[in-house]
């Protein structure tokens, strides 16, 4: 077996200290393309981003993609061949690195805030995390690493009357983007919010919408039974009172969901008949099979090596999920650890 391409990538901010390697080997008359990541002068968790052999060609195109992802979520190319890793950081980007991210309730403290006065309560929209920056006339936007993505096209067109500076947070699902807060770390949720409100006004169809959202307990309980109703992922329940705050704390907290099922980011390993994909999840040993799932006749097949977003209402050991749903693609995060999946008690 012979190397035919490789690249070496590092991410290095704060406490984070990464490597990834990639690289298209030749084997059985094909190409495979394989990887490993960790943390620098540690052992690699190692891979693979094709099952079976491909062409040269296909192979080419995987290899480009993945180096495109990495870079996209901060990554730097190694220089002088792999021989040494700069160490200097990234200090300078438009918007917070990381966004508000959310811990996990139970159900009996879900109640608990259906029927607080201190808390506002949202749909959890299914889609892509998204930040948009208005600034000086010009969009740009952001992933929940702070990489710089596009905009679609119709979310353009709808911010050419819209005037002003600012940063929205949201979901973006295909073109629409679905807007859930404001980042301003001055002022508390509620007060960020009624800005939001009367920023977008409320336009039936808009490719720019505000997630619906409840803050008295009779609101709250309605909303929460129509999402629930019509098969929604779960809500969000955010303190009114509550300042924009970058990352996840280590449990609690003032931003908070509660999902009605599970979601988890798989990798595909391979295109089936009939619009549907095999996927798999990562373990300490490699990938773990995670079953198949159905891609929607409105969407296009994810290629072998994409990752996305599958939504379960429970696992069965080792990690395969139990009436899975096709969400759409994630350029934004890694495959999930088979570790974290729902399995069904037996």
């Amino acid at each position: 077996m012979s190397t035919e391409k490789s690249a070496s990538l590092y991410f290095k901010e704060g406490t984070s200290d990464k490597v990834y390697n990639a690289t298209i080997e030749d084997v059985d008359g094909g190409y495979v393309v394989n990887f490993a990541y960790g943390r620098r002068g540690n052992s690699l968790t190692t891979g693979t981003k094709t099952t079976n052999p491909v062409s040269l060609n296909a192979a080419a195109k995987i290899f480009d993609k993945l180096l495109k992802e990495k870079t996209s979520k901060g990554y730097q190319f190694v220089k002088d061949g792999g021989q040494s890793i700069p160490t200097v950081t990234r200090t300078e980007t438009p918007i917070p690195s990381k966004c508000v991210l959310l811990n996990p309730v139970d159900a009996e403290t879900a109640d608990r805030m259906l029927n607080g006065k201190d808390w506002s309560m949202q749909e959890k929209v299914d889609g892509v995390r998204f930040m948009l920056e208005s600034k000086g006339g010009k969009l740009r936007g952001y992933n929940r690493r702070g990489a710089e993505v596009e905009v679609p096209n119709d979310v353009k067109d709808f911010f050419k009357n819209v005037e002003g500076d600012f940063t929205l947070d949201g979901e973006l699902v295909g073109d629409v983007l679905h807007c859930f807060d404001l980042v301003d770390v001055s002022k508390g949720f509620a007060e960020r919010f009624h800005e939001l409100c009367a920023l977008l006004p409320a336009k039936p169809g808009s490719s720019v919408r505000v997630v619906k959202t409840a803050d008295t307990r009779e609101d709250k309980r309605r909303l929460y039974n129509s999402v629930f109703e019509t098969k929604g992922e779960g809500v969000v329940f955010k303190r009114k009172e509550a300042r924009y705050t970058v990352g996840r704390p280590p449990s609690g907290g003032d931003y908070l969901k509660f999902k009605f099922c599970e979601t988890a980011s798989c990798q595909v390993v391979n295109v089936n008949d009939k619009r549907s994909v095999s996927i798999a999840l990562k373990s300490d040993v490699g990938l773990v099979p995670a079953g198949n799932v159905t891609i929607p006749p409105n969407h296009d097949v994810p290629p072998v090596g994409s990752v996305i977003e599958v939504r379960y209402l429970y696992a069965f050991e080792p990690a395969t999920l139990y009436q899975p749903v096709y969400l759409g693609v994630r350029n934004d995060c890694e495959v999930d650890n088979a570790s974290s999946v729902k399995l069904k008690a037996v």
